[in-house]
């Protein structure tokens, strides 16, 4: 269950990502999931009555994932630990291409040359920032083109053209270089005004960037990569009209993204208070519906949604940069010595690329901790979505779907450190012990 939570979070933080992520229970392509059929077309592993306290969820759980199949488990399993080493060499190339940039001196140019006889320091500073991003965009394109793109088309993990995917990837950096480059102008003046206490104030200024991140960009650019059309009438809508009214959230806007990578299992909660809209996935609507797998996943996302997960989350990440903000205010001069900037003040936008390399190192070794925060979240969402929806069984299955991505049974430590997510294993297990604390009865409605 991929949610916005994480996937808008991870954008923002992966040093390597040039284009933004979606909302998604899952990333894969509409798929199957296994045959879990154990007679009577139930699925194996929850053959016992919903309240039955004697059951093991650890052993009921091991009968689940027993129905993947083994080569779609050992896929999965290289796809995963594969993932593991691009997070080392995603930071080894972001921290290379800035001090790459570095030595070519092209900054000090431009910087020199904006600025002028009148000293247009603001000038200066949006001309350089716009020029490193567009030239850290291009210098790693051949390495995203390999990790974003030719390697989830090799697993099967997505099906856009290579075309589609560049013009994607060009309409993204565009984006952030035109942002990036004012946010950076508010920086460095509060920089230059502000004195020791900079980064106090840009913290402040961070937040409001966060938060257009992570909560406005998805309304603002989503257009741009995916088309919405309402969801049609009919006992698909009904569900998803139930299940919102049945947790208390507004249903007047139900969408369906249709997204250049093909049918997915998506779902997320688009916007704030009255704002707010439901989106679905092509895959997660696909005939034939699993009724219980879509109530599953719609409650986990109102579950994100109702416990305002993407503040919470903002919030977190703003802690995160204030300390990144003074890691870099009280390494920049050691560092940009060590990187052959010489004795270059942080004030000086030259240094931009100095202030990259502090930065990707540091959301590489937080990446445990932002990791974790995110787990948090998921299983929160989680357990709303068991409360609500009521739907134990319709939510293992469609955690199913993500096994072609995220190995459903890693080591405690491999989970700790590099999933976004909590593993399939444990998730299932949650909704195998909690359908065995709770005796079959309606859907809950909203608390």
């Amino acid at each position: 269950m991929q949610s916005r939570c994480c996937a808008t979070i991870r954008a923002r933080a992966n040093t390597r990502s040039s284009t933004p992520s979606t909302s998604r229970w899952s990333r894969t392509r509409s798929r199957s999931a296994p045959d879990l059929s154990g007679g009577g077309g139930r699925p194996a592993a929850f053959l016992f009555p919903q309240g039955n306290r004697s059951m093991d969820p650890v052993s009921a759980t091991d009968r689940y994932l027993a129905t993947i199949p083994a080569a779609r488990a050992a896929l999965a399993t290289a796809y995963t630990q594969g993932g593991h080493w691009l997070v080392l060499w995603g930071w080894l190339f972001s921290v290379l291409v800035p001090i790459l940039i570095l030595r070519t001196g092209l900054m000090r140019r431009i910087a020199a040359k904006v600025a002028g006889e009148k000293d247009r320091k603001n000038r200066a500073v949006f001309a350089v920032a716009v020029t490193f991003f567009l030239l850290h965009w291009l210098l790693l394109l051949p390495w995203d083109a390999y990790a974003d793109w030719w390697r989830e088309r090799s697993y099967g993990i997505t099906s856009i053209a290579g075309g589609a995917w560049f013009a994607q990837s060009l309409i993204s950096a565009i984006f952030s270089a035109i942002s990036g480059g004012v946010f950076l102008v508010l920086l460095y003046l509060l920089i230059r005004r502000t004195g020791r206490h900079w980064w106090l104030w840009g913290t402040g200024i961070s937040a409001v960037a966060l938060f257009g991140a992570i909560v406005l960009q998805p309304l603002l650019l989503g257009p741009v990569f995916q088309k919405f059309t309402p969801l049609p009438q009919g006992p698909v809508r009904e569900t998803v009209v139930a299940i919102a009214h049945e947790t208390g959230t507004a249903a007047d806007q139900i969408v369906i993204a249709h997204g250049r990578d093909g049918p997915s299992y998506t779902a997320r909660v688009d916007g704030l208070g009255s704002f707010a809209r439901i989106v679905l996935g092509e895959g997660l609507v696909a005939t034939p519906v699993d009724t219980a797998a879509l109530r599953a996943v719609v409650a986990h996302e109102i579950g994100h949604y109702k416990h305002q997960h993407l503040l919470w989350l903002t919030l977190f990440m703003t802690v995160l940069v204030a300390v990144a903000l003074l890691a870099i205010d009280r390494l920049f001069t050691n560092v940009a010595r060590l990187l052959g900037a010489g004795d270059t003040r942080i004030a000086d936008p030259a240094a931009l690329p100095v202030l990259a390399v502090i930065f990707a190192t540091f959301v590489f070794v937080t990446t445990p901790l932002i990791n974790t925060a995110l787990r948090s979240v998921e299983l929160d969402a989680d357990r709303y979505g068991l409360d609500h929806a009521r739907e134990p069984d319709g939510a293992a299955r469609a955690l199913l779907k993500t096994v072609d991505y995220r190995a459903p049974s890693p080591g405690r430590i491999e989970e700790i450190l590099f999933y976004e997510h909590p593993s399939i294993r444990h998730r299932i297990e949650n909704a195998v012990a909690w359908k065995a604390e709770h005796p079959a009865a309606a859907p809950a409605t909203a608390r």
